[in-house]
């Protein structure tokens, strides 16, 4: 059965046709991403890879403001704030539920604010300054808590993102709070 006949040099359209869907697709398939092995290298203190290090946090407190600086002792590679989340829990493994009056902020090694991260509220778990900022070391996580004591509980961090190769990673670190 024909559905088309060609005669005469029609049928050298038909072959132009062909041939441009052809080369039409071989550039689309050119253009595809290259898929990438994720089985990354890691560089950290752990033979897993730690993605940041902290040190150990200081307190200060004058009359219920509790204020708690995190220093990143180091990071490789470095993250945007955005890929940081923060949370706090209990030493029994509870959540400690933030409050209106909580503030969270990143400093960098000069205690200038280079980061807002939003701890309570509906837009929780998000930064709302400075979020594509790297971080870096000796950059500091300083939590204010009103009216709420942190003693003896957790800082919890998820790192979440991808590596410069486009490798997904993600991390999740605790820091005992004395």
């Amino acid at each position: 059965m024909v559905l088309c006949e060609m005669k005469g040099r029609g049928w050298w359209s038909a072959v132009a046709v062909v041939v441009g869907i052809a080369a039409a697709a071989a550039i689309s398939w050119e253009s595809l991403p290259t898929p990438v092995d994720c089985n990354p290298t890691y560089s950290g203190n752990t033979p897993l890879g730690t993605v940041i290090a902290f040190s150990s946090p200081t307190e200060q407190s004058v009359g219920t403001d509790h204020w708690y600086n995190f220093t990143i002792a180091s990071v490789s590679p470095p993250s945007p704030l955005q890929d940081l989340k923060f949370g706090v829990q209990t030493s029994s493994g509870q959540p400690v539920s933030a409050d209106p009056d909580w503030a969270a902020h990143m400093l960098d090694h000069g205690g200038s604010t280079i980061g807002i991260y939003t701890i309570y509220g509906p837009t929780a778990g998000n930064w709302s300054a400075g979020g594509s900022l790297p971080l870096t070391s000796q950059d500091t996580f300083s939590l204010l808590t009103i009216p709420t004591n942190l003693r003896n509980d957790t800082l919890r961090v998820a790192d979440v993102g991808s590596y410069a190769d486009g490798c997904p990673f993600s991390e999740l670190l605790t820091v005992s709070i004395p």
